[in-house]
């Protein structure tokens, strides 16, 4: 599972941020949780295709929440693994 949702966060989410880079900016970052929430869902389809048991039912509360446990779980981690700038 994890596989799969790095797999998607590397090759699709640059893709959509980069093009919706405008209201990422309008929305003040508030955005990126619309789009981590899509990727879970994403994830979720993939995941079901491969039977691989894993599901969010929906965009809310599901994929939304999830969407925010994995901002602040990342965020934590950034702040203690150096990213090698």
């Amino acid at each position: 599972m994890a596989l799969i949702f790095g797999v998607v966060n590397a090759i699709v989410k640059p893709i959509v941020k980069a093009l919706g880079c405008a209201i990422i900016v309008l929305t003040l970052g508030l955005f990126l949780l619309i789009i981590n929430a899509a990727m879970l869902l994403l994830t979720s389809w993939i995941a079901g295709e491969l039977g691989i048991p894993f599901h969010v039912d929906n965009f809310y509360p599901a994929a939304f929440w999830g969407a925010i446990i994995v901002s602040v779980v990342s965020w934590v981690l950034s702040a203690f693994i150096p990213d090698g700038d």
